[in-house]
């Protein structure tokens, strides 16, 4: 039996998308401050 999220799959765009958004391109400190690890991203 398979014990996976059965919504996972089902999100929304907005949230399959987070953090890659068009906005953040040029809002970085946003960013970082909505996604705390990202500046780690290498």
């Amino acid at each position: 039996q398979k014990r996976n999220c059965s919504i996972y799959d089902f999100r929304p765009k907005q949230c399959r998308t987070f953090p890659f958004w068009e906005y953040f391109k040029t809002h970085q400190k946003e960013l970082e401050k909505e996604c705390i690890g990202i500046c780690y991203l290498s």
